[in-house]
């Protein structure tokens, strides 16, 4: 990984305290802990991270309410949930987390399931490119196509001599190599 940021939301000191010196101390991982999800929302203003850890259950704004207000906002990125207690799997599905994470934590698999959610963003958002880039190539060969069938129809309505006619199949043969 090269230039990780995470934002880590919990309101347990000793929870954002050890999750962040893990995660620093990969290779290309930067954390930002932050203690709530008013002050995550703020930072996330500030700065663009790659990947939100986030509690579930946290005073003031919860994991889920925090999460519906990140789909709406920034609905590419990636959010892992995090709890302690019984959670609504669900209900976290639902509302667009991308994977729980359960305390206490193994670290190596946080590790692994942070490096699987990171891949299948990076994976979705090229998809999402090619998709994008797809999408202009074809309305250009409409756009062409368009042009051509203009021309099949001003021949066949206008009629043209046969130097003319001559002319639109040469443009239309170059058009198409």
């Amino acid at each position: 990984m090269e230039n990780t940021s995470v934002l880590i939301v919990d309101d347990e000191p000793g929870i954002l305290e050890a999750v962040s010196s893990f995660l620093d101390a990969l290779e290309g991982f930067t954390s930002v802990p932050v203690p709530s999800a008013n002050e995550a929302l703020s930072r996330i203003e500030k700065q663009s991270f790659d990947l939100v850890l986030s509690d579930v259950r946290m005073e003031g704004m919860d994991g889920y309410t925090f999460l519906s207000v990140l789909r709406k906002q920034y609905p590419n990125l990636p959010v892992i949930l995090i709890t302690g207690g019984p959670y609504d799997y669900e209900e976290g599905i639902a509302l667009g987390a991308n994977d729980f994470l359960r305390k206490p934590f193994d670290f190596m698999a946080m590790k692994a399931r942070i490096l699987l959610v990171l891949q299948n963003a990076r994976l979705i958002n090229e998809l999402e490119r090619n998709n994008q880039k797809l999408e202009e190539s074809n309305g250009k060969l409409r756009e062409e196509q368009e042009h051509l069938m203009r021309l099949v129809d001003s021949w066949l309505t206008d009629g043209v001599d046969d130097s003319e006619t001559r002319r639109l199949l040469t443009e239309i043969l170059k058009s198409r190599t």
